[in-house]
């Protein structure tokens, strides 16, 4: 399956995405606007953005989406642009996010953030490595192969 979003069907279909669930915020009856910085890259369309009631998150199953959210947004395609109940955007590379509400979550309200971050840039770095008594720079992917050849 080369090309996809899994690996090449060796040592077990190595993932190019991780799904990352984080606190973003957290509800004061007031504020808006929300913003902070993600680690990326970021695949776009990944991007959820949910208000959990307050000490939902503390609840079984709240980051799971088995608790019904009061707001939540989202974005679709690769523009950056959040749609659902808030605006804003989301920087795929910087990890940037930044979002308005369209009224502010309640005081204590959880903010939870949900996205997968792209593995790729880790699966082509180079490191130095020492293979048949030689020190070298390789990839993750030939070190791999390397491996598989030893057993």
């Amino acid at each position: 399956m080369s090309g996809s979003d899994w690996g090449d069907g060796e040592w077990g279909d190595y993932p190019k995405a991780e799904d990352i669930r984080l606190p973003f915020g957290e509800g004061d009856g007031a504020t808006t606007t929300f913003s902070g910085g993600i680690r990326g890259p970021i695949v776009p369309g990944s991007v959820r953005i949910r208000v959990m009631p307050p000490d939902a998150v503390s609840r079984l199953g709240a980051l799971t989406g088995h608790i019904k959210p009061e707001m939540a947004c989202c974005d679709i395609g690769e523009d950056g642009v959040m749609h659902g109940n808030c605006t804003g955007t989301v920087n795929y590379t910087t990890g940037y996010v930044q979002i308005i509400w369209e009224h502010a979550p309640a005081d204590g309200a959880d903010i939870v953030l949900t996205y997968k971050r792209r593995l790729h840039r880790l699966y082509k770095a180079k490191m130095r490595v020492k293979l048949g008594g030689k020190k070298r720079w390789v990839t993750l992917r030939e070190l791999r192969e390397a491996l598989n050849n030893l057993y």
